[in-house]
This record gives structure tokens, C-alpha cells and sequence, in this order.
């Protein structure tokens, strides 16, 4: 299970704009997936340094959000890319 301890990083993937804030992620393991603004800015920052949490300090910081719900929508979004074999994680 992923944590907000958990490194993330990009496995095998090309992000495509599709409309103003609508990305979509093509990768080699299956169907395209779409994600929003803040999802690239998710996948940005993962370089395999940065833990879940320090992604979603700097998510907070940027949009002003609540820490914990940043939190929350980080985990699942990682959650779902781990699922679609997008990222791969540097456990500590």
C-alpha cells in the first residue's frame, strides 16, 4: 500500500494537453487516462527524491489548499497510477 512516505516516479509515460486543463497521460500498459492541472503538477514533482508528503506540501503551497486534503487526493491519485503501472515508488 502506498504512503505519504513513499517516493514516487515516473515508470514510462508521455502527457498530451488535450483541452486547457485536461491532460491526457499515454503510457504502454493500457488505455489513455485523463487528469486535470493538478494531477501533471502530481507527476511533475516526481523525481523518486520527493516523499508523497513533500509533493503535497508543495501542491498546498501552490493552490492554498488544505494540507490534509491534499494529502487525501494525493493518495489516490497515486494509488491510481501505481494501478495503471504509471509510477513506480522508492519505499522508505
Amino acid at each position: 500500500m502506498i504512503n505519504i512516505l513513499d517516493k514516487p516516479y515516473i515508470k514510462n509515460l508521455i502527457i498530451r494537453l488535450e483541452n486547457d486543463n485536461e491532460y491526457i497521460l499515454l503510457n504502454l500498459y493500457g488505455k489513455p487516462l485523463k487528469i486535470n492541472d493538478i494531477g501533471k503538477n502530481f507527476l511533475e514533482l516526481c523525481d523518486g527524491l520527493k516523499t508523497i508528503d513533500e509533493i503535497s506540501s508543495i501542491i498546498c503551497t501552490k493552490y492554498n489548499a488544505s494540507k490534509t486534503l491534499v494529502i487525501k487526493d494525493a493518495l489516490t491519485f497515486f494509488n491510481q497510477m501505481d494501478i495503471c503501472k504509471v509510477l513506480k515508488f522508492n519505499e522508505v
